[in-house]
Order: structure tokens, then C-alpha cells, then sequence
């Protein structure tokens, strides 16, 4: 239809300037050359129109993306296991299907290839070394992906496996929707006589060193075939754990004695094995020598809750919380507690899993107050008569003795008493009190030494409500006190801790602390000496940090899955002082499989054409499949077809300057 306007405006322009040529007329010919102008700048404005359309835009990216050809590569450890016979690895069964696909998009016109990859979240290629390596989480990649592609090819390069639990499929739906084609291609060969051992992570438990286990997978052994675990402590031979089907490796640790210690457990490799470097683990582990702390708690409440963190900062893995629930089901040993906090708990429930601890001599025992502690055992020797809440109208500031060194601390810190028990203490058991000779507060049946004591306080967790910071750490002055009178231990001058960076950083920080006995005597700096696994030593300076109140170290940690062993030293006039040896480690994470054999029915409900790939001849197929479904030749899309109404828009005009010039030129100027 523009065709023709066009035709027919050419038409008369032309009759007209031959009738004004004739006729010798210049007012038709100032018209028609009037007229041209119009004309030329309205062909201006629908060429700028047809250029700067935002919808011709959009349909020319939509057609290059209906050529567009979308890779993502499963960059887990499983890829690095053997994908096909003579010892191919599924990682480069991997790559040779991207240069498969790579090459042959390259023989035709017009496709562009994408590569993504994936190990737990999608990200480009230039990332791989961020990917989270260790499932094949191949349903939450592909839901992933299916929101970043246009309309083209989705090739999946996978080891077939996908990790236990995962549901997927509605991305992917949508992304059919707008014409995106899913192909899947597991990387592996159709072996079905695979096997592979998994050993996971050791354990070995932090409160109560005796045994280290770690468990283990054996997939396609023949029946009856066994698998021996050999466990090493410090490079020796400690033990061996043999397996038929699987299950959970124990070593015995009870004759390690207190210290650090390096502790690995290997699997021999077996008769087609798939997975030799998955066969060790090693793991770090301490036996303190220190007896633990012991909180028995029953109902739940503000006081015992505050009271729990602050004993977890203060004690670390010493502490052993123990709920009312579990008493029944485990009993505490005297000779590994040192103390024992009971909580507001009925003797008759948790008796049987603390009465070796009771009255032993070598286990103190703090009872917080209860309306049940008259009923306890023993607790005779420092109350008479039954134990009743009181309030008090007046809070009375808790007051230690002034020849009671151990909790003198305690008076600095000014704590109110508001909620107590009454009760009648025993002669001689007062150890706290309130001021004026008032309310007992604490009793204990020995000042320096004692075996059993019972706090009658209601309320110690209301000293963190204050908004002054005295008050605040009043709490902590109150607790950090006591634990250190019922818990008498010996601290080292110099405390030395590494802080390993969190992956893919390799950065050790090392603190060491000082007692503040000792702190006033000792230089600015003092020196850390690295012991390292190939025998090689080093040595950094730590300078003192205010804000850290402590001597501060930042060095490379030079030998990642191995151990280095740190210790601090600094030389006084008098003495030197030297720290623990303190390990630095992080083990190398090992994969853990949930399917040994690929299963291609994974790969099938991924793809959109569901074909049973695992070698390279079955990639060959699924990859020109692919790149057939996809336009052969460039279409003209809305965006090209404008083209054409913008070259005749400019036709136009140039033919209505040169109509006007020519009038001009012709008409007007010989009549003038």
C-alpha cells in the first residue's frame, strides 16, 4: 500500500511540473515546489519514527536468540571420576562434548554458544573455581538457568546423579513455554561393574576423647567381600576397622594422652575402584587432659539461658549441657567432672545420672536456687529446714568477705538482690552475703576449698538489663568469679589460637593472649614459630592490637590438608615464656556421592527430548540433533523489514528536494 502512495505522489508531482513547464505558470510551480518541501520533511519524521522504534529492537534480539545455543557443565568432584573405558575422566568426556558443540555451531550461520557451570549454584564460567564442588545439584542448576536463557538450546553436560531430596521442573516448564529446548548429556560409559568406596568426615567427640569414627560407603562390592579401615594417630598404626557392607569405622583413643594429635583413616584401594583419591581423610583433634563442667538443667528459663552462654564462652567444648529429658540416659563420671551446676531439677528425676558425682570429693557441685534444694543429698551440711522464694521490698547489694580474696571481685561490682530463698544456713557455710551483715546469699561448706555450695539468688540474669555498662558485666564478673573459686585450674602465661580464613582465602590469623599478671613485663612485639609438615620452619612477629587485647599475627597458610604446628615465645629478662603448640589445619573437602551408577532417568526428566546419553557417540547425536532444531537461516525479522520502509521514507524525500530544486531552477528563475 506505501508502494503505491508512492507511485501515485510521484506521479503528479511529474504532471505537474510538465503542465507548469508548459504553461509557463510560477504560481503552480511555487505550489509544487512548496508542496515538495511538505513532503521531503515529512519523510524526515517517519524515518526518525521507523529508526527509533523500541518494539523492532526487541524482535531483532529474539531472533538471534532463537539461534543461541546454552552450555551448562557440571563442575563437581564427581566429574573427575572415570567417565568411559581406558581410564577417561567424566571431566574430559566433558570437554570434548563442549568442543563437539563448539565446532559444529561454528559450520553454521548465525549461532552463538553460552557456557555456564555448576556445582551448587549457576554462575559463568570465568567463577568455576567459586562453584560449590561438592553435590551434583543438578535440579536447582537447571531451575537456575531456565530464567536466564532466551528461546534457543539448553545442552546439559552432567555426571547423571543428582542429590537425594531434590524436586524439580517448574523453571524448566516455563522456560519451554517461551521455546527454550532442554538436551541432557551424561558424562559417564555404561559400566555397571563400578565400584566406589566413600569415607566421610571423622569424628571424634569433643567433650569425651575415647573413640574417633567416620563412616563408610561401599557400593558394588561382591557379597561377603570386605574392606578394612586402617586408622593412624601421630603416623602410627593404631588400629583397623573391617567392614562387609558399609557402616560406621571406630578407633579406640582412650590410651592418646593429652595434646594435639593428628588422626587419619585410609581406605586400600580395591578391584576397580572409581574413586582412588577419596580413600584418606585426616582430621585434628585434642585430648585437654582437663576434667569438664557439667550444667544439669530442667524447665527452661531467662536466668538458666543466660547463664548457658555464658558458661559456652567461658569454657568452650568443657562444658556438657545436659537437659532434664537426657539425665536419664547418661551418667557422669567423677573422674572427668570437675564441676557440677544443677539447675532447678527434682532429685528424683535426674538422681541416677549424678550420683557418683555427688559427695565423690573429687566433683564440686553448685546447686542454683530451688524451692527442691532441702531435698537434694547431702544438702543438710549447709541448710536446716525447708528453702522458700522471698521478695524483697528494698534491693540489698551482694557483699563478699573482706578476708575472702577469691570473691572480692564481687563487691566492686555492686549487684542488687531482689529475688532470693530463704532458708536457715548451717554455722561456719556463709560465704556471701548482703550488706550489713543481712541476707545469705551463697553457702558453701568451706570458704578456700569447698565440695558443695548452694546459691539462694532468684534473679542473677536481671544484672544484664542495666543500660550502664558496669552493670552489664556484673553478670559476668559475678559467674567469671565463682567458676573460677569452684573450678580451681591452672592457666598457661601465654594463649596462642589460629583463625583460619574462610575458603577460597588461605589466610591464618593468630592471637596470642597474655595473663594480666604477666602482661605489664612483656615487649610490644614477640615472635610465633611455624613448624612445617616437610620439615622447613618459619617464624612471624605479632604485634600487640589494642582493640584486640592481644598479640596479632596475619600470615599464608603455607600447606593446605596438612598440618602446621604454631607456638608463640617471647624472652624476659628473667624467664622465657612460651605457649602451647597449637595445630593449623583445614581438611581438603572430599566429595560424597549419593549414587554411585549415573542414573540417565535424572538426565531424561531434565532434557525436553529425553535420550539415553552416556558416551561421546551418544553426544554426537543429541548435539546435531540440537543444532537442527534451530532456525537454518536467518529470518528477517520486524526489525530488517523496517529497513525497507525507511529506505523508501528517504527515497522520498530526496526525490521531493530534487523536484524542488529542479522547479527552482527551471520554472521560477527563467520566469523571473
Amino acid at each position: 500500500m506505501l508502494e503505491v502512495l508512492f507511485l501515485l505522489l510521484v506521479s503528479g508531482i511529474l504532471l505537474a511540473h510538465v503542465r507548469a513547464c508548459r504553461a509557463g505558470s510560477p504560481a503552480w510551480a511555487g505550489w509544487l515546489a512548496l508542496g515538495c518541501r511538505v513532503v521531503a520533511l515529512a519523510g524526515l519524521v517517519v524515518l526518525f519514527w521507523f529508526v527509533f522504534r523500541g518494539d523492532e529492537r526487541n524482535e531483532d534480539r529474539q531472533s538471534r536468540e532463537e539461534r543461541e545455543v546454552v552450555i551448562l557443565e557440571d563442575r563437581s568432584l564427581s566429574m573427575d571420576l572415570r567417565g568411559a573405558d581406558g581410564g577417561l575422566s567424566r571431566a574430559r568426556l566433558r570437554d570434548q562434548v563442549v568442543d563437539l558443540v563448539e565446532r559444529e555451531a561454528a559450520r553454521r550461520p548465525s549461532i552463538t554458544v553460552q557456557r555456564f557451570c555448576f556445582g551448587g549454584n549457576v554462575m559463568p564460567l570465568a567463577q568455576a573455581d567459586r562453584v560449590d564442588r561438592e553435590r551434583t545439584r543438578l535440579a536447582p542448576a537447571t531451575e537456575a538457568l531456565a530464567a536466564r536463557v532466551g528461546r534457543g538450546g539448553v545442552l546439559v553436560l552432567t555426571d547423571g546423579c543428582a542429590s537425594a531430596g531434590e524436586a524439580s521442573g517448574f523453571g524448566k516448564v516455563l522456560a519451554e513455554e517461551r521455546g527454550v529446548r532442554f538436551y541432557a548429556v551424561a558424562c559417564v560409559g555404561a559400566d555397571q561393574e563400578w565400584r566406589e568406596l566413600g569415607l566421610g568426615p571423622i569424628q571424634v567427640d569433643e567433650l569425651n576423647p575415647e573413640r574417633a569414627s567416620a563412616e563408610v560407603r561401599i557400593d558394588g562390592m561382591p557379597p561377603g567381600y570386605g574392606v578394612d579401615v586402617r586408622w593412624r594417630v601421630d603416623g602410627v598404626d593404631q588400629a583397623t576397622s573391617r567392614l562387609n557392607r558399609g557402616g560406621m569405622a571406630v578407633c579406640s583413643l582412650t590410651e592418646v594422652p593429652p595434646g594435639w594429635h593428628e588422626l587419619e583413616a585410609s581406605v586400600p584401594v580395591q578391584t576397580g575402584e572409581v574413586c582412588t583419591e577419596n580413600n584418606t581423610r585426616r582430621a585434628v583433634f585434642r585430648v585437654t587432659g582437663d576434667r569438664h563442667v557439667a550444667f544439669l538443667y530442667g524447665r527452661v528459663d531467662r536466668e538458666q539461658m543466660e547463664l548457658a552462654r555464658l558458661l559456652r564462652r567461658r569454657l568452650g567444648n568443657r562444658l556438657i549441657l545436659l537437659s532434664e529429658e537426657d539425665a536419664g540416659e547418661r551418667r557422669l563420671e567423677p573422674d572427668r567432672l570437675a564441676l557440677l551446676i544443677v539447675g532447678r531439677v527434682h532429685p528424683d528425676r535426674v538422681e541416677g545420672c549424678v550420683r557418683d558425682c555427688l559427695g565423690s570429693g573429687s566433683t564440686r557441685v553448685l546447686y542454683l536456687g530451688t524451692e527442691w534444694a532441702a531435698e537434694w543429698r547431702g544438702m543438710d551440711r549447709l541448710v536446716s529446714g525447708p528453702v522458700a522464694p522471698r521478695v524483697l521490698t528494698t534491693p540489698l547489694v551482694l557483699n563478699a568477705p573482706a578476708g575472702l580474696r577469691a570473691l572480692a571481685a564481687i563487691n566492686e561490682a555492686k549487684l542488687p538482690v531482689r529475688r532470693y530463698l530463704l532458708a536457715t544456713p548451717r554455722p561456719g557455710t556463709q560465704v556471701l552475703g548482703t550488706v550489713g551483715g543481712g541476707l545469705p546469699v551463697l553457702l558453701a561448706d568451706h570458704p578456700q576449698q569447698p565440695t558443695v555450695a548452694l546459691l539462694l539468688l532468684d534473679d542473677t540474669w536481671r544484672w544484664l538489663l542495666g543500660h550502664d555498662a558496669a552493670t552489664r558485666t556484673g553478670y559476668e564478673t559475678f559467674w567469671r568469679t565463682a567458676l573460677d573459686w569452684l573450678v580451681q585450674e591452672e592457666r598457661t602465661e601465654l594463649e596462642l589460637s589460629a583463625e583460619l580464613a574462610a575458603p577460597p582465602a588461605n589466610t591464618v590469623r593468630f592471637l596470642v593472649r597474655p595473663i594480666a599478671s604477666v602482661r605489664s613485663e612483656l615487649p610490644k612485639s614477640l615472635a610465633i614459630r611455624l613448624d612445617l609438615p616437610d620439615g622447613r620452619k618459619s617464624e612471624v612477629t605479632a604485634r600487640y592490637a589494642e582493640e584486640a587485647q592481644a598479640y596479632v599475627a596475619e600470615t599464608d597458610y603455607a600447606c593446605p590438608g596438612q598440618v602446621e604446628w604454631a607456638q608463640a615465645e617471647v624472652r624476659l629478662v628473667d624467664r622465657t615464656l612460651v605457649s602451647e603448640r597449637v595445630p593449623v589445619f583445614r581438611e581438603i573437602a572430599v566429595a560424597e556421592y549419593e549414587r554411585p551408577i549415573p542414573d540417565l532417568a535424572v538426565c531424561q526428566s531434565i532434557a525436553t527430548v529425553p535420550e539415553d546419553a552416556g558416551t561421546y557417540e551418544d553426544a554426537e547425536r543429541i548435539v546435531r540433533t540440537m543444532l537442527d532444531s534451530l532456525p537454518q537461516d536467518p529470518q528477517f525479522s520486524r526489525r530488517e523489514r523496517s529497513f525497507r520502509r525507511e529506505a523508501l521514507a528517504a527515497g522520498v524525500m530526496a526525490l521531493a528536494l530534487a523536484l524542488e530544486w529542479l522547479l527552482e531552477r527551471l520554472v521560477l528563475r527563467r520566469k523571473t
